[in-house]
């Protein structure tokens, strides 16, 4: 069985660390999204949809 199978955070740290390769700022360019939708959301809850990302992406910011 793949590991990506029994493990589906192995394949999100084995997609994060190839994405780092091509764009090693891509943390702080999600921290700095995430900072504006939280101040534009001003306390309320957020709804967010990143249809440019991958489905990890979208979960990950729910």
């Amino acid at each position: 069985m793949s590991p990506y199978i029994a493990d589906p955070w192995a394949w999100q740290e084995s997609w994060d660390r190839q994405q780092e390769a091509f764009m090693p700022d891509r943390e702080h360019r999600f921290t700095a999204t995430l900072d504006t939708v939280e101040a534009i959301l001003d306390g309320r809850p957020p709804r967010v949809l990143d249809p440019a990302g991958p489905n990890a992406a979208v979960a990950a910011v729910r």
